[in-house]
């Protein structure tokens, strides 16, 4: 199974060291890819690995504002697999469109992984669901509709 990394390269010291770690290994580097290239990706994808680390408080801080990644991968019909932490919960439903772990644990990230890709069902399952939650709760409309109601109330 290949790795794909995908983002700007913040911090050069970073992605650095994630080079070395992924040295001999199925990983690839995509950065600078234009919105076709992400959404190709993520059709392909088996599913979209989002660890946003948290501090010892279980703040994720300046690391985690919404989400976006997670609906752009979930309107592609591709599930996630995201920290439990800051707004994921409120955009991943567990079991129904993707996977929440226990953030800071790679080993949590792993299972999840493993969990998909052993189980063809569950992986056609979140897939569909995923799509599904996009189409009934995610896109611009239905936000709009939401922001209206909560300013109504």
């Amino acid at each position: 199974m290949t790795l794909h990394v995908v983002g700007r390269e913040g911090d050069p010291a970073y992605v650095a060291r994630l080079r070395e770690l992924a040295a001999g290994k199925a990983v690839r580097f995509h950065r600078d890819l234009d919105d076709a290239a992400v959404g190709g990706l993520l059709g392909r994808a088996m599913a979209l690995v989002h660890p946003t680390p948290v501090d010892a408080a279980g703040n994720a801080g300046a690391h985690e504002l919404f989400g976006l990644a997670l609906v752009e991968a979930m309107a592609r019909g591709c599930p996630v697999i995201a920290a439990d932490a800051a707004s994921l919960p409120e955009i991943v439903v567990p079991e129904e469109c993707g996977l929440l772990v226990t953030p800071n644990r790679p080993e949590a990230i792993g299972g999840a992984i493993d969990r998909l890709r052993g189980d063809p069902e569950l992986w056609r399952r979140l897939a569909r669901g995923a799509r599904q939650r996009v189409e009934a709760e995610l896109t611009w409309e239905r936000v709009v509709d939401r922001c209206l109601e909560a300013y109504a109330a």
